[in-house]
């Protein structure tokens, strides 16, 4: 745990972990700067890069600039059906849900899209919130309905246990998908990662 944020492992191979801070608060930032110094650890802040900037030192390298945000969950999912030539597989390990869609239709299917979401809040009445997360589709079989396949899906996972609003942070490709879905920009995201 991290004062005001949190630390997730991500077990990704271009990620180990990721640090979630609501705001770039200069203690919290400076002891992360000093403290963090395997590679391939990533901080995202919800503020703006000039914010960021004079609190970490020259070991953190900035990723392209990213936006949180949020919208509410409808009450009634549409179903999440994949087009002709794909096929769409969840799993749900320790509270988290991955979906994954894969090309089908050749000597092996390969991946095409894919995501996950976990679930946050619920305690004392609070909101349970759904944490979007990892979103994405291949170079390959963009345009194609995938990302909001893999939208749906999450979705509909996230309302049959209860959530009633979505939050991420997209990349700037993403934040149009997500703004033609519905979602509204709350903050810029500044994300770094320690280099290796």
């Amino acid at each position: 745990m991290v004062p005001g944020g949190f630390r997730t492992e991500v077990g990704h191979p271009r990620e180990a972990a990721r640090y979630v801070l609501p705001a770039a608060d200069p203690a919290v930032l400076r002891a992360l700067a000093r403290t963090v110094t395997a590679p391939d650890i990533r901080l995202k802040i919800c503020a703006p890069r000039a914010e960021v900037a004079p609190l970490l030192t020259a070991a953190w390298r900035y990723d392209e600039p990213q936006y949180r945000m949020t919208a509410p969950l409808p009450p009634d999912p549409p179903a999440a059906a994949p087009p002709p030539g794909y096929r769409l597989d969840t799993e749900e390990c320790d509270g988290i849900m991955d979906v994954r869609v894969w090309a089908t239709g050749g000597a092996a299917d390969r991946p095409a899209a894919s995501g996950r979401i976990a679930l946050t809040g619920g305690t004392d009445g609070a909101p349970v919130s759904a944490v979007h997360d990892m979103i994405g589709t291949e170079p390959e079989h963009r345009r194609r309905g995938l990302g909001r396949l893999v939208m749906a899906a999450l979705t509909a996972y996230a309302v049959r246990r209860g959530a009633t609003e979505g939050v991420l942070v997209a990349s700037p490709p993403g934040r149009e998908l997500y703004t033609a879905l519905g979602w509204r920009l709350r903050s810029p995201v500044t994300a770094v990662v320690r280099a290796g």
